[in-house]
């Protein structure tokens, strides 16, 4: 079963960062993906080694507060403020 993105993205580091180095290619399939695959592995690696890896998912999405027009000003007053 192929993992999505999204799905990979939330894993442990270290669970990840296994997966991308586990991950098994044909000959040209492995040349292309092999610097992206690289870069991949060593950030992930860096994460971890610094100890970022005791998080375990991404933070939910904040939703931006409502932004609500003040009424009481009108263009005139806040021009010349």
């Amino acid at each position: 079963m192929a993992n999505t993105l999204h799905e990979v993205s939330a894993w442990p580091l270290t669970k990840t960062h296994q997966f991308f180095e586990t991950l098994d290619f044909g000959r040209q399939q492995k040349q292309i993906a092999e610097k992206i695959l690289k870069e991949i592995t060593e950030r992930l690696g860096f994460l971890i080694n610094v100890g970022l890896d005791y998080r375990i998912s991404p933070a939910p999405p904040k939703p931006f507060p409502a932004v609500k027009p003040n009424a009481s000003a009108s263009p005139a007053k806040s021009a010349a403020a």
